[in-house]
C-alpha cells in the first residue's frame, strides 16, 4: 500500500490513537481487524505485544494517515517483532508526530 492509498477505513500497520478510555491519546499500530472493521486489535511493542493485543472497538480510536509499510507484510505473515513496533512508534513520537516523515531521521 502506497502512501495515500486508503481503500479501507484501517489497514494492518496503521497507526491509530486512542480517543476513548483509559489509554485515551495512546498510540498504537493495527495488527489485525475485524471483517466488518468495528473491532481492531492494536499493538504497541511495550505493554501490548503481539502475543497479547489490545482488542479496541473501532469507534474508540482516531486513523492517522501513515501506515509502516515495511511493517504491514511481517505483522500480517506474524514474522514481525514487538522490538520494530516499539522503534517505529518511538521514531513517530520523537519526530513530534505531525512532521513525522517516513522513516524518520535517523
Amino acid at each position: 500500500m502506497k502512501s495515500g492509498e486508503w481503500k479501507e477505513r484501517f489497514a494492518v500497520a496503521q497507526l491509530v490513537r486512542a480517543k476513548a478510555g483509559h489509554d485515551r491519546g495512546h498510540d498504537y499500530l493495527i495488527c489485525a481487524v475485524s471483517e466488518d472493521e468495528r473491532w481492531l486489535w492494536l499493538v504497541d511493542g511495550a505493554g501490548r505485544r503481539l502475543s497479547s493485543p489490545k482488542r479496541k472497538n473501532a469507534a474508540h480510536v482516531q486513523p492517522v494517515q501513515l501506515c509502516a509499510e515495511e511493517l504491514a507484510e511481517r505483522i500480517a505473515a506474524g514474522t514481525a517483532r514487538d522490538e520494530e513496533i516499539k522503534h517505529f512508534l518511538s521514531e513517530y513520537q520523537r519526530a513530534g508526530k505531525k512532521s513525522f516523515t517516513k522513516g524518520g531521521d535517523k
